[in-house]
């Protein structure tokens, strides 16, 4: 009887250190479940910040490189007088305190860069000046050159030279129809008038601007063959118009022209806008 109770007991005892045995292992298994999703998170999160680090040193880096470019800047633009200048090799130290402070926080990071930007926009206004745009104003290209090729023979009184080939019309300025030049803007143009005849003729050419006498320009040949030329610059304003004609007196007289040679001709260029 005393034996059967003792086997009893002991079956008892055994039956409960296995339900606690059960139990403790179904926690301890639990536990380990955390661990690993415990572990699991950290290793994403760990990750992450390594990303963020690669990030931030990458930042740092072009910090870095904007915070030389503003001190070369502040260099160029207060020079220092009477005292040894600081150089980029010693502010490193100064550098590496800063890019080390901007670790600290994210935010602080963001306003630096901020702060940053803003001064470079200093910087930049201070070396570009008054940033408003001038409207920009395009000036026509002018220039001109018109020579005889044909004989004019039995000139007439005040007759207008027209010139029969256009060697250059830039600003269509030139009307090949009645000889006339007219200036497209008000400025400055470089005019010139090469005069030719033959040997035992003379001839005079008047130039004139909206009817009033300029210059004239002679060619004597009574004993060779003779060619004149005047180069000069002259004021129009827009719409004024030159040309060429001959003297009164000179009525009858012929004015030689050859396509090869520039014998007779008339040119002129824009100098200058007004």
């Amino acid at each position: 009887m005393f034996a059967f109770l003792t086997l009893t007991i002991a079956g008892l005892f055994l039956q409960d250190l296995v339900v606690n045995a059960d139990h403790f292992n179904d926690s301890v298994l639990k536990r380990l479940d955390r661990l690993e999703q415990k572990v699991e998170s950290l290793q994403v999160e760990n990750l992450k910040l390594q990303e963020e680090n690669k990030n931030l040193k990458e930042e740092n880096s072009g910090i870095r490189s904007r915070l030389t470019t503003i001190e070369k800047q502040n260099a160029i633009q207060n020079p220092y007088s009477g005292s040894k200048p600081q150089t980029i090799d010693n502010n490193n130290e100064e550098i590496q305190n800063y890019t080390h402070r901007i670790h600290d926080t994210k935010e602080y990071k963001i306003k630096v860069v901020d702060n940053i930007a803003l001064e470079n926009h200093h910087y930049k206004r201070l070396l570009i000046g008054n940033t408003t745009p001038v409207p920009t104003v395009t000036i026509p290209k002018v220039a001109f050159a018109v020579q005889l090729t044909k004989e004019i023979t039995t000139l007439g009184s005040h007759q207008i030279i027209e010139y029969d080939k256009v060697l250059l019309n830039d600003g269509n300025g030139y009307d090949v129809r009645h000889g006339h030049f007219t200036a497209p803007i008000k400025g400055v143009y470089l005019l010139s008038v090469i005069v030719y005849t033959d040997r035992h003729n003379d001839i005079h050419l008047d130039l004139v601007k909206n009817g009033q006498l300029i210059t004239s320009v002679y060619a004597n040949g009574y004993t060779d063959n003779a060619s004149s030329t005047i180069v000069f610059p002259i004021l129009l304003q827009q719409g004024d118009m030159v040309w060429l004609r001959t003297r009164q007196g000179d009525e009858g007289k012929a004015l030689p022209g050859l396509s090869l040679y520039m014998l007779n001709a008339f040119t002129g260029a824009l100098l200058y806008a007004l």
